[in-house]
């Protein structure tokens, strides 16, 4: 292995998500996210305050600006930029949290997959943690 060859590798894989309620895109693509990108999020989401209202809204915020990040073609490039927000502000909700959920799992943002890439890695290694 050498530097480039580690540059060059596509590690950043995409799954396809059911979106029947979308009749001309019944499936979209969801890619895993880059440093940049991931940092970005954690930053936004440190970015509540006492008020209820406002902590809502950016709720809403961050649930478009992941589905922003991640919502790509089948070869996993960007559909939607960070000015297009309000584009997908204007979706389905309930198919944007599907979406969002899918690309958590599949960032390894959820419990179930810490768990899992846990396991995996004791396979590996022979470790066992617990």
């Amino acid at each position: 292995m050498d530097k480039q060859s580690l540059i060059e590798e596509d590690d950043l894989p995409v799954r396809k998500v059911e979106t029947p309620e979308w009749t001309k895109n019944p499936v979209v693509y969801v890619r895993m996210l880059d440093g940049p990108e991931l940092m970005a999020l954690s930053e936004f989401s440190k970015a509540g305050n006492d008020n209820k209202e406002e902590d809502e809204k950016l709720a809403e915020q961050y649930m478009w600006r992941f589905a922003a990040y991640v919502i790509c073609d089948e070869n996993g490039l960007r559909m939607f930029t960070n000015d297009e927000l309000s584009l997908l502000a204007r979706k389905n909700p309930y198919v944007l949290k599907r979406i969002v959920t899918e690309a958590q799992e599949h960032n390894g943002m959820t419990t179930k997959s810490h768990e899992e890439a846990v396991k995996n890695s004791e396979e590996i290694t022979g470790d066992d943690e617990t």
